[in-house]
């Protein structure tokens, strides 16, 4: 069980996995840079006052100013007996996604690899509910939180640094006073000789520092020594470690639409080589809460004969986001789901589960990250490696992809679907530098080592019918793409574009403009290159039986 030393005074409740494990904080995006950037939309700071209330912009005892990063947020906190509590939302959103308050339930939940703690409004030094908001006492933070989190008096406040920002430091050499405008304007606070305060920016001779005790401001460079770094945050008791794959995956997505599909898995994969995960879709959620299963035990057999490693897909795409909600959102929803994935994983004898949810909405992406911590925990206690697939930022960045790779092992960019079905326009299914930039903005939150880049097997062909001013489109496989070029005389037209990465052509007839930007070896192999360039964890493809054999050449050459 969790170590005594660990627990809060207002001791939760404590439910423990069967594995121990020891807890090992994963590895984080750095923000290398001597300037810290606050999450907070606005301050409150009122330049000049040497009132601390009116700084921290607290006039009320029932009110608790939050600094994060050194910066006032126009969001704060209640004081209740002394204890300062803080809105579960900016919790989730600015400080530890890894607490989750579900409202049905009125519990919180702090889930780790080996147990998981909780909490209800009982617990009134840890959880109270204030006009049907949750808030989480800053001293719960500081025991579990990674992130850094002290509280002050006159006025209360609570002072947070996320964590594994690497800042700069430096003391002060000499009694001086803290301003809050450059060139001793504006008395802010004391600082004495030795005091250590964070190093933000120079400006005309002045420092600009933020003090542990939450005050940002300016003092003059000649009263402060070498700047130094540290990393900010803490030991955390409910962290995760990761299952390593062990070497470069070069996974494949299987598409399984019916249980007898699992029997074609040798006439699939007869021509594949270089493949050494498979995912199969094998698992939808329900509307009633629970699961449905393609599973088969004979195609892990087939597949482990063949040095395979599978890891089965679940989605929700057979569902709308309300339900998607309303099931991640419920404890007993979450429990039914993993304990039957967990069942499969018995009986099939998998290795991995693969996490493909894609209606996801933005209110209920703190439930989503739950599940993915609820999952893991039980994943890791048989072994199994969790992987989660997400479409690039720019389209879901609520997803919290941080906060995904806090608790799971890989995550998948699915880099494609630049246009779909419903695009209005044509264009490409995934251009280079689509793929780039989905790339470069999921590194933002996820180490390069945990990211598998996701890449298209197939081409968005395009057909515009004169007179009509929308176009429709189809999503072929690489040998229909073939044939849609040929069969409507596209091949002469057909050129190499360098930005796009891909062979792009058009044509028209009588009736119709008829369009492609083509997935083949070539444009392939600019986008796998692209795992070695970003040193990423490997490549997966959507989908099996949508390549033709020249894929594999590519494939094989890049990916080692």
């Amino acid at each position: 069980m969790l170590l005594q030393s660990l627990l809060f005074p207002t001791t939760p409740s404590i439910i423990v996995f069967m594995r121990k494990r020891p807890f090992i904080i994963p590895a984080a995006v750095i923000v290398f840079s001597a300037a810290v950037f606050s999450g907070c939309t606005s301050t409150v700071v009122s330049v000049g006052s040497s009132d601390p209330g009116e700084y921290f912009g607290v006039s009320d005892d029932s009110r608790a100013a939050l600094v994060l990063d050194g910066e006032v947020c126009g969001e704060q906190g209640i004081v209740e007996d002394g204890t300062i509590f803080i809105p579960w939302s900016f919790v989730w959103d600015e400080i530890d996604a890894g607490f989750y308050y579900e409202n049905d339930s009125g519990t919180l939940y702090y889930t780790g690899e080996d147990g998981e703690l909780s909490w209800t409004a009982n617990d009134e030094n840890a959880l109270v509910i204030r006009d049907e908001e949750a808030y989480v006492s800053a001293e719960v933070l500081t025991e579990y939180s990674h992130a850094e989190v002290s509280v002050f008096e006159d006025p209360d406040r609570a002072v947070i640094w996320k964590p594994d920002q690497e800042v700069g430091t430096v003391k002060i050499t000499k009694d001086t006073a803290l301003y809050s405008r450059a060139g001793d304007k504006g008395y802010l606070t004391d600082l004495e000789k030795g005091d250590e305060v964070v190093y933000l920016s120079d400006e005309d001779g002045f420092s600009r520092v933020s003090t542990d005790d939450g005050f940002t401001g300016y003092v003059k460079n000649d009263c402060i020594g070498e700047l130094q770094s540290r990393t900010t945050g803490s030991a955390n008791p409910a962290s995760f470690d990761k299952i390593s794959f062990g070497s470069t995956v070069r996974m494949i997505w299987d598409f399984i639409e019916f249980t007898s599909d699992n029997d074609y898995f040798d006439a699939m994969l007869a021509n594949v080589s270089g493949v050494n995960a498979i995912a199969p879709t094998w698992y939808t959620l329900d509307n009633s809460g629970g699961m449905s299963s393609l599973s088969g035990a004979g195609y892990v057999q087939k597949a482990h004969a063949r040095g395979i490693d599978v890891w089965p897909v679940i989605s929700d795409l057979s569902i709308d986001a309300d339900d998607v909600g309303r099931i991640l959102g419920s404890r007993d929803s979450r429990e039914r789901i993993i304990s039957s994935l967990m069942a499969e994983a018995d009986a099939c004898g998998f290795d991995g589960i693969n996490v493909d949810f894609e209606h996801v909405s933005e209110k209920d992406a703190p439930a989503f990250i739950q599940f993915i911590r609820e999952l893991t925990a039980a994943a890791h206690a048989k072994d199994l490696i969790v992987s989660v697939n997400d479409y690039v930022p720019q389209y879901t960045g609520y997803y919290k992809r941080s906060a995904q790779i806090g608790a799971c092992d890989y995550i998948a960019v699915m880099a494609y679907d630049e246009y779909t079905g419903s695009s209005k326009e044509p264009g490409s299914a995934a251009s280079l530098p689509f793929v780039v930039q989905g790339i470069e903005d999921t590194l933002k939150e996820v180490p390069a080592e945990y990211l598998i880049l996701g890449v298209p097997f197939y081409s968005r062909a395009w057909t515009q019918n004169f007179g009509e001013e929308e176009c429709s489109s189809q999503a072929l496989d690489m040998e229909s793409a073939r044939n849609f070029i040929s069969e409507h005389n596209i091949t002469p037209y057909l050129y190499w574009d360098k930005t796009c990465g891909q062979y792009y052509g058009t044509s028209t007839d009588d009736q119709a403009r008829y369009s492609i930007w083509q997935e083949e070896e070539q444009s392939l192999g600019e986008k796998l290159k692209l795992v070695n360039e970003y040193s990423l964890a490997g490549a997966a493809a959507w989908r099996l039986g949508y390549e033709e054999d020249a894929v594999w050449t590519v494939w094989n050459e890049i990916l080692t």
